[in-house]
C-alpha cells in the first residue's frame, strides 16, 4: 500500500493536537493504532525510527520530558486558541481505594528515647542560619547544671577534654581552629584592629613605588594546629570557662600606582605600571637614520597591549633618549586615558550633545581643533562624549568644518541666539509638507506594500514626489561612496527617531518603532515603503536627507474593507498589486481626509485602481482581487485519507451530524463574527437592507433569532412564498434550521460582498455503519456528541454526496473510543 507522507502528517497532527498534556511517542502510536488500524507507516517512507520521521516533516518537535521522548505539533496561527481549550479540560483524578484514607505509619522513636526513658530530654534548637550552624554555641548556666546532673548519673559516657589554647607567640588564628569559632561568638568586644597606612600619601609615583617594594611581610607565620578528635558526645565546657583572647592583625594591601606626567624616570615607572595591571612588560623596537652629514637621528616604539608609542616626531640623538620619549609619551598617554576614564559618557540625546558643543564653540571666534573639542566638553561638564559625537558635526547645519593644513577646524554658525533656542530648533525633525494632488481625480500610484485591502502602501508618481525620491536616494550613496559626511553606525537606538538602513547595497530612511535589546534588533518602518523589517545596524541620518517629506502613502481599496482579516486575500493581493503601477481613482475627498487625520490620526486614502492602459470603472482592479479572493478561498471540508480534528455543531433528527473543521472553522467564524458584528453596528448601512423580494433559492440572507439576538448567514430550506409571514431558513455555518419573520431577512449581498461570497462553515456527514436511524439511536448520538465538542472525523466512504465517516471520541482518562462501535455494541447488547 503506498503511503501519502502529507495525509500521514495531517493525521499525526490531529492526533497530537486533541491530546491535552504531552503526547509520548508511545501515545501516539496507540492512538494511531486505535484509529487506523495498524501501526505508523514510518518505514515505507524510508525512515529507520518514528522519532526520525517526525523530525524530518518540520511539523513537529520532539523533545525530551521527564525521561520520555515526546512530540509535539508546531503550531499555526489558527490552532493557538485550539491547543489552549484543549489543555484546559477536565483531568479526572484517581479515587483512593473505597475511598479510605490511610493513616501514615508512625516514626521510629529515636535510640536515646529508648535507652533512658526516666531521663527528661532537652529540646533540639536548630541554628537559625547556616552561619549559627557552624559555630560552637555557649551553652546557658542553667542547662549546664541541668547536663551537670546528668553526667553524674553516666560517667562512663562523658569525656574530659582540655581547652585547646594557642601558643602566646602566635599572631594568626588557625581557620581550622575551634577557638577560634568560640572568639567569635564572645559577647565581648573584639580586639582593636591594627590598619597600616601608607606614611608617604602625597609623595611622588618614584617614592610611593620604592616604598611598597620595601614593605616587609609580618614576622609571624600560622602554626600548625594540633589535630582535634571530635568525640562522639556533645563537648560540655566545664562552669566558668573562658576563652582566652586572641590578638588579630592586617595584612597592608598592595599600594596603586599612579601616573604622574611629571615623572623623571619613564622607563622603569612604565614597567611597574605594566607589572601592576598585570600587563605583558613593554617591548620596545629601534631604528636609526643617518644623514649626508652624518647626524644620526634615533626613533623608538613601545607596544603595550597592541597599542604603540613612538618617539617621533622628536629628534633623539641617543637610543637612551628615544627611549625615554617613547616612554615618557606612552606614560602620558595612559595618564590620559585613565583620566577620561574617571569621566562617565553624556547618555543625552543627540539634540542635547550638539547643543552643549555649539555652546562651547560659540566662545571661539575662530574654531577649535577637532581633536580637542573632548577636552573642551570634558572640562566644562565634567562627562565624556560619545563614540559617534563626530557625526553630529555633519548632521545639523549649524556647524561649520574645515580643513585647514590637514587639521579640521569646527566654527558655530550661530553666535549671538541663547542656546535654549538653538536646542529647540535642532530638537524639531523638520519635514516638508507632503502636498497631495488634491485638484486631480486621477492618481498614477506605485504600490510598494500591501498588506491587507484596507493598508495598501504606496508612492505617487510624479517630478515631485517619485523623482525627488529617486534623487535623494543617490545623493545618500553617493556620500556613503565618499564619506562625506561620514556614516557613523548607531549604538544607543532611540524609538520614533529616522535612521538610515542598508540593504543589499540599497539604503533606506527607517523609523525605529521598537527595540529588542535581547536579539539585539531593531524593528522598524521604511518611510519611503511602508515595509515593516528587523535592522542589526543602523546609521545617523543627516539633517538634510530629512527634509524631503516620507513618500509612502496609505491607501484602502474601495468596497473591499470587509476583507480586511480574511486570509485568503494576502497572497492575490502580493500577486496582482505588488511592484505595479496603477491609475487611481481618489474617492476620499480633501475635507474628509484632513478632518480624520486631525481627529483620529492617519486615514487611508479609498482609492479604486484601473489599468494604467486601460484605465476603466467597469473593469476595475478592485473587482479582480475581489473575484479572484472569492475563487481562491476554498470551502471547508474532511480530509479523505487522514483524520480531522472538528467540532460539533448540530445533530439533526434523521442521524446526520454537522461539525466544523477546527483548522479553518475557527479563524473562519471569528472572521464572519467580526464581520457581521461591524455590518450590525453601522448605522450608514441600514439603508442597504432589502428583505425578501425575489423566490430564489440561491440567495444567501441575514436573519436574526428574536430568542437570543444572534445574527446568522442563512439560505431558505424550501422555495420561499412571498406570501408567507414565516420562512424557513437554514443557517449555514451551524447546519441547524429555524422559522424567521419576515421583518427579521435581509438580503446579504448589498450589505457585505465578504460575507456573501465566503463559504459556508457547516459539514454534513452520517456515521458510518449506522444505516438505521431508530429514535434511541438518535438519543445516543445527541447524547455522545453534544453542541460544541470536540472529535476527530475518519472518512471511511467519500463516493456519495454526503461522507460517511468513524467518528473518535477522548474517554476523560485521555483513552479514544470509537462513537460508531460504541452505539452498535450497545444496540446489540440493549
Amino acid at each position: 500500500m503506498v503511503v501519502d507522507k502529507e495525509d500521514l502528517v495531517i493525521t499525526l497532527r490531529a492526533l497530537i493536537i486533541s491530546r491535552p498534556g504531552a503526547t509520548t511517542l508511545d501515545a501516539l502510536a496507540k492512538d494511531y493504532r486505535t484509529t487506523e488500524g495498524e501501526s505508523i507507516p514510518y518505514r515505507g517512507l524510508g525512515y529507520r525510527s518514528l522519532e526520525e520521521f517526525l523530525s524530518a516533516t518540520g511539523e513537529f518537535i520532539v523533545h525530551n520530558y521527564r525521561g520520555e521522548t515526546c512530540v509535539r505539533a508546531v503550531l499555526r496561527e489558527e490552532q493557538a486558541h485550539l491547543v489552549s481549550m484543549i489543555a484546559k479540560q477536565k483531568k479526572t483524578k484517581t479515587k483512593k481505594k473505597n475511598g479510605e484514607h490511610i493513616r501514615p505509619p508512625f516514626p521510629p522513636r529515636h535510640s536515646s528515647a529508648l535507652r533512658y526513658p526516666n531521663i527528661p530530654s532537652v529540646p533540639a534548637q536548630r541554628p537559625s542560619n547556616h552561619i549559627q550552624h557552624r559555630m560552637l554555641y555557649r551553652p546557658k548556666q542553667q542547662d549546664v547544671e541541668k547536663r551537670a546532673q546528668m553526667v553524674v548519673t553516666r560517667p562512663e559516657k562523658l569525656i574530659a577534654i582540655d581547652p585547646i589554647r594557642l601558643p602566646m607567640n602566635s599572631g594568626a588564628i588557625p581557620k581550622s581552629s575551634v577557638n577560634s569559632r568560640i572568639a567569635r561568638t564572645d559577647p565581648k568586644p573584639r580586639p582593636e584592629i591594627r590598619t597600616v597606612t601608607p606614611a608617604t600619601q602625597g609623595k611622588s609615583l618614584n617614592v610611593r613605588i620604592n616604598r611598597q617594594s620595601s614593605l616587609i611581610s609580618p614576622p609571624w607565620t600560622p602554626s600548625p594546629s594540633p589535630p582535634i578528635q571530635t568525640p562522639t558526645t556533645p563537648v560540655i565546657p566545664p562552669v566558668g570557662y573562658k576563652e582566652p583572647e586572641v590578638p588579630m592583625s592586617v595584612t597592608p594591601e598592595p599600594e596603586e600606582v599612579v601616573l604622574d606626567k611629571n615623572t623623571l624616570v619613564p622607563i622603569e615607572h612604565l614597567a611597574n605600571y605594566c607589572k601592576y595591571m598585570n600587563y605583558s612588560e613593554p617591548h620596545y623596537t629601534y631604528s636609526c637614520c643617518t644623514f649626508k652629514d652624518g647626524y644620526r637621528m634615533f626613533q623608538c616604539r613601545v607596544t603595550i597591549v597592541n597599542k604603540t608609542y613612538c618617539s617621533y616626531p622628536e629628534h633623539c640623538e641617543t637610543m637612551a633618549d628615544a627611549q625615554k620619549v617613547a616612554a615618557a609619551l606612552a606614560i602620558n598617554r595612559l595618564s590620559l586615558e585613565e583620566e577620561v576614564k574617571k569621566f562617565p559618557v553624556c547618555r543625552e540625546d543627540d539634540v542635547v550633545i550638539a547643543g552643549n558643543l555649539l555652546d562651547i564653540l560659540k566662545d571661539y571666534k575662530h574654531g577649535i581643533s577637532e581633536s580637542a573639542i573632548p577636552e573642551y566638553f570634558r572640562k566644562k561638564y565634567e562627562m565624556s562624549l560619545p563614540e559617534n559625537w563626530r557625526n553630529l558635526l555633519y548632521k545639523y547645519s549649524e556647524f561649520c568644518v574645515e580643513d585647514i593644513a590637514g587639521r579640521n577646524i569646527v566654527y558655530s554658525k550661530v553666535s549671538d541666539r541663547p542656546i535654549s533656542d538653538v536646542i529647540n530648533d535642532l530638537d524639531v525633525t523638520v519635514f516638508e509638507q507632503l502636498q497631495l494632488p488634491w485638484g486631480s481625480e486621477m492618481w498614477t500610484i506605485q504600490i510598494t506594500n500591501p498588506v491587507s485591502t484596507t493598508e495598501i502602501y504606496g508612492q505617487i508618481v510624479g517630478e515631485n514626489y517619485s523623482q525627488r525620491l529617486n534623487m535623494l536616494m543617490d545623493d545618500i550613496e553617493m556620500a556613503t561612496m565618499n564619506a562625506m559626511p561620514p556614516l557613523v553606525a548607531i549604538e544607543e537606538i532611540q524609538e520614533g527617531r529616522i535612521y538610515l538602513v542598508t540593504n543589499n547595497s540599497n539604503w533606506s530612511r527607517v523609523r525605529v518603532d521598537s527595540v529588542d535589546l535581547n536579539n539585539q534588533a531593531c524593528r522598524c518602518f521604511c518611510i519611503d515603503t511602508g515595509e515593516q523589517e528587523d535592522y542589526n545596524e543602523l546609521y545617523e541620518c543627516n539633517q538634510n536627507y530629512l527634509k524631503l517629506p516620507h513618500q509612502a502613502i496609505c491607501f484602502s481599496l474601495a468596497f473591499l474593507e470587509d476583507f480586511e482579516g480574511n486570509r485568503y486575500a494576502n497572497q492575490p493581493l502580493n500577486d496582482i498589486l505588488s511592484r505595479s503601477q496603477f491609475i487611481a481613482r481618489v474617492m476620499t475627498t480633501q475635507k474628509e481626509f484632513e478632518i480624520n487625520n486631525n481627529v483620529e490620526g492617519e486615514m487611508p486614502i479609498k482609492v479604486v485602481l484601473m489599468n494604467p492602459e486601460f484605465p476603466n470603472l467597469e473593469n476595475n482592479i478592485n473587482q479582480t482581487i475581489l473575484e479572484t479572493i472569492c475563487n481562491k478561498t476554498p470551502p471547508p471540508q474532511l480530509e479523505r485519507a487522514a483524520l480531522t480534528l472538528v467540532k460539533i455543531t448540530y445533530v439533526s433528527e434523521g442521524g446526520d451530524v454537522f461539525c466544523q473543521v477546527k483548522d479553518v472553522g475557527l479563524t473562519g467564524l471569528t472572521y464572519i463574527q467580526r464581520l457581521t458584528d461591524s455590518l450590525i453596528a453601522d448605522e450608514a448601512k441600514k439603508h442597504l437592507r432589502k428583505p425578501l423580494e425575489t423566490e430564489c433559492p440561491d440567495i444567501r440572507y441575514l436573519i436574526q433569532d428574536r430568542n437570543t439576538g444572534k445574527w446568522y448567514r442563512a439560505t431558505p430550506e424550501v422555495p420561499v412564498s412571498l406570501m408567507n409571514t414565516l420562512h424557513r431558513m437554514y443557517c449555514i455555518d451551524f447546519g441547524f434550521s429555524m422559522e424567521v419573520a419576515e421583518e427579521d431577512i435581509y438580503q446579504l449581498e448589498p450589505l457585505s460582498q465578504a460575507l456573501c461570497k465566503f463559504p459556508a462553515m457547516a459539514i454534513k456527514c452520517r456515521l458510518y455503519q449506522l444505516q438505521n436511524m431508530t429514535e434511541p439511536i438518535v438519543a445516543r448520538i445527541k447524547g455522545l456528541l453534544s453542541e460544541d465538542c470536540e472529535c476527530i472525523m475518519k472518512v471511511m466512504v467519500s463516493t456519495s454526496a454526503v461522507p460517511q465517516v468513524n467518528c473518535y471520541m477522548r474517554h476523560q482518562g485521555g483513552t479514544f473510543f470509537c462513537v460508531n462501535e460504541s452505539i452498535k455494541i450497545e444496540e446489540e447488547l440493549g
